[in-house]
């Protein structure tokens, strides 16, 4: 017969087996989600995004004859063979021979569809050839007609359990030790005596109290589990003891003995009932996982606000808006208004000041906006000196221009700021839901437009949408026209901005952008006319151009005996998904012209993510030609963790407004430190993109970014000048970045 401790001790195994079992859940779903990334939750898709990268049990993917695919960390320390030995060898050369016959009729039951998973504990062979006990958890990935993929497997190294739990069976005092040692605490609920809970001196330890066991009536835990909790808490654990579910795990936040709270994970199991089967004795543990909720917490705020001001930023925005107008919608009597400002004369501000300055301003103009609305309101940036503030509750669209005028009332008071006290003033555009459109790119586009409007009539203004065709229009027919004239007049030009090596300042790299100069309009900036291009279907001729122009540049370089360098050409949204990018490319590979593998296609993110599955089949066809591929504008939609490293990606880039608040917000600097390891971790080179001054460029050495570009090495020039830089000799010293700048 078992005593009371070892008992007690299988248990809690079991409890703990819970809490990996649904951990393996969640970086299941956090690494192969389905192919459609609309679908799930942002939340949840941001915090398990580097979960197999980070995770604490070893990970890998498995091709469908044992090869190593990818592993992590961890599951390269726990074998004591780096991560290019492992991907060199097999599972099966590394399990213990007794294990490895069922091991297989695993895989064939799984590769066969007749198990969807499987669970075992297996022996491994370490690199110094002692045993490894570990628990293998093993699922398959198939594609959509079912054929499968591959195996992913989580393994945990269970060694030390393993040996504990022999040990803990003939002493008490192991097991105290062994849980002390896991930063556990234990609990013994008496549910025959009234629910009294005896507590270990671990849990006291946890919570800052002496260390000593204690205990407590069920009712009186109420007044240590944070109100928010409790009634979730009380629900989980009838539910657990009536039957209504299969595990007992929970989490909730208890009180410490210093007024604080803690987060803790409550695992537990019925270990005794009585004759008609009702419960009467739980065990089970607490483990502290407050870093993890805050860790967590921070990754889900960085998703959804902008990094300098703290406001929402667009993808809350779009949330919040979606939520605006469904309550809109259920009260059927109140209108909703959306508010687009845009500061007057800021570039001014911002180059006579300095970027500094310039985002100290943003930063209080924001504070004021806050203090202006009420707290039901949002106020979101969208960019740059761009606010959009939401509304909602408003009886008709009269009382909407009292809103506008107390916050023009609010920032044309004066700022201080370092010194300077500074004027400025704000432009308001407004649109009503549901009279001025019931989507969200409609709202925003109409009250967009009402303020470019208004700050055509002069600064300070403020407009409402009208259907009218506003000057706003008429000057967009007047650019479609010129724009269908500007190839066959060879308006165009292309600039390029090289990209260099942060390691020794070499230029690796060149980055093809596009100018255009226009007789009547003057020189037209990309942010103008790309769009407009899109839009009109002119793209693709447009990119093809650049394509063309690019290639036959870096053929000239290259004849002339120029140091070799990657072309970076960027994809339209269009070209890519037409296709004709593809035909393009081999159309020149026939010519003879230019290198494939000199030429980088650089892709944006929002693009990849339309369609996944249509994006590998093309980027792939791209690849075979010996094209690079680059993700462009990293971390400005929603990439799933999956779908990135399902595709042919050798380089990543990331956006340049997370390079720019690098130095000045620290949750900037965290999230760029960390799209660097997840990118190293999948063999990606990456790009920072916008590097401005000597501080960025020094923490992006200091994390181990491979390249980047930026007028801090030079601004995009004409081919000639660039010419002359390569010829020069290829490098570009950040101190004399000025004096190579065209």
């Amino acid at each position: 017969m078992k005593s009371p401790v070892e008992k007690s001790y299988g248990v809690l195994c079991n409890a703990a087996n819970f809490c990996v079992r649904k951990c393996r859940d969640l970086l299941r779903r956090g690494i192969s989600a389905p192919e459609h990334p609309a679908s799930g939750s942002a939340q949840s898709e941001e915090r398990f995004r580097s979960a197999f990268t980070h995770a604490s049990i070893g990970m890998a993917l498995v091709s469908l004859d044992g090869r190593w695919l990818q592993v992590n960390k961890s599951l390269s320390a726990m074998m004591g063979y780096s991560m290019e030995e492992l991907l060199k060898t097999d599972f099966q050369t590394l399990t213990h021979p007794d294990d490895l016959p069922a091991d297989l009729e695993y895989v064939k039951c799984l590769v066969a569809g007749e198990i969807q998973s499987y669970v075992m504990e297996k022996r491994y062979f370490h690199r110094d050839r002692h045993i490894i006990c570990a628990s293998l958890s093993v699922s398959m990935v198939r594609d959509s007609a079912g054929k499968p993929l591959y195996f992913i497997s989580q393994i945990e190294d269970i060694t030390q359990r393993k040996r504990a739990e022999e040990a803990l069976r003939h002493s008490e005092a192991r097991l105290s030790l062994a849980l002390a040692a896991a930063g556990q605490g234990t609990y013994d609920a008496d549910l025959a005596a009234g629910g009294e809970v005896s507590f270990s001196a671990e849990c006291a330890t946890m919570l800052g109290y002496e260390s000593r066991a204690f205990k407590r009536s069920f009712e009186s835990l109420q007044t240590m589990v944070h109100p928010e909790d409790w009634a979730e808490a009380v629900q989980a654990r009838h539910q657990y003891l009536s039957g209504d579910r299969e595990e007992y795990r929970t989490t909730f936040r208890v009180r410490t003995a210093s007024g604080g709270w803690k987060w803790v994970l409550c695992l537990g199991a019925i270990v005794e009932r009585d004759a008609q089967g009702r419960p009467l004795r739980l065990v089970g543990t607490y483990t502290d996982i407050t870093e993890r909720k805050e860790h967590e917490d921070r990754i889900e705020y960085l998703a959804t606000h902008d990094a300098l001001t703290g406001l929402a930023n667009r993808n809350l925005l779009d949330d919040r808006l979606n939520q605006a107008i469904a309550r809109t919608n259920r009260t059927g009597r109140c209108v909703l208004a959306v508010l687009f400002l845009d500061l007057d004369r800021f570039k001014v501000l911002n180059d006579s000041l300095g970027h500094q300055l310039g985002d100290l301003l943003i930063k209080e103009v924001a504070a004021r906006l806050c203090n202006s609305m009420r707290s039901s309101d949002t106020v979101a940036r969208r960019g740059g000196d761009e606010f959009v503030v939401l509304v909602e509750g408003l009886a008709g669209p009269d009382d909407v221009l009292p809103v506008a005028q107390k916050i023009q009332a609010a920032i044309a008071e004066p700022f201080v700021i370092a010194g300077h006290e500074i004027f400025t003033t704000v432009t308001i555009g407004a649109t009503i839901y549901p009279t001025d459109g019931v989507t969200i790119e409609r709202l925003l586009a109409n009250a967009d437009g009402a303020m470019y409007r208004a700050k055509l009539e002069g600064g300070g203004g403020f407009g409402f949408y009208t259907a009218e065709l506003g000057q706003r229009t008429i000057e967009r027919f007047t650019m479609e026209r010129a724009l269908r004239q500007a190839l066959d007049r060879n308006e165009f030009e292309l600039y390029y901005q090289p990209q260099v090596r942060l390691a020794d300042g070499k230029i690796v790299g060149v980055e093809a952008l596009i100018r255009w100069h226009q007789p009547e309009l003057g020189f037209v900036l990309p942010a103008r006319f790309i769009p407009l291009a899109e839009d009109t279907g002119l793209i693709v001729p447009i990119g093809e151009w650049v394509l063309r122009t690019a290639s036959d540049q870096l053929a000239r370089w290259r004849t002339q005996g120029l140091p070799e360098v990657r072309m970076a050409v960027n994809a339209s949204a269009r070209q890519f998904w037409q296709g004709s990018l593809i035909k393009v490319v081999r159309e020149l590979m026939i010519q003879g012209s230019f290198d494939p593998s000199n030429l980088e296609i650089e892709v944006t993110e929002s693009v990849i993510m339309r369609d996944v599955a249509q994006t590998i089949r093309l980027l792939t066809a791209l690849k075979d030609l010996g094209v690079l591929i680059t993700i462009d504008d990293f971390g400005t939609g929603y990439s799933s963790l999956a779908y990135l490293r399902r595709l042919p990606l050798q380089r990543l880039k990331i956006d340049q407004s997370f390079v720019h608040e690098i130095g000045i917000s620290p949750g900037a600097d965290e999230l760029v430190r960390q799209i660097i390891d997840l990118a190293h971790a999948m063999d990606l080179v990456v790009v920072a993109e916008g590097i401005e001054t000597a501080e960025q460029l020094n923490l992006l050495k200091l994390w181990n970014c491979d390249e980047g570009q930026g007028h801090y090495f030079a601004r995009a020039m004409k081919a000639d000048a660039c010419q002359a830089l390569l010829a020069s000799g290829g490098f570009i010293v950040p101190e004399h970045a000025e004096r190579v700048a065209t």
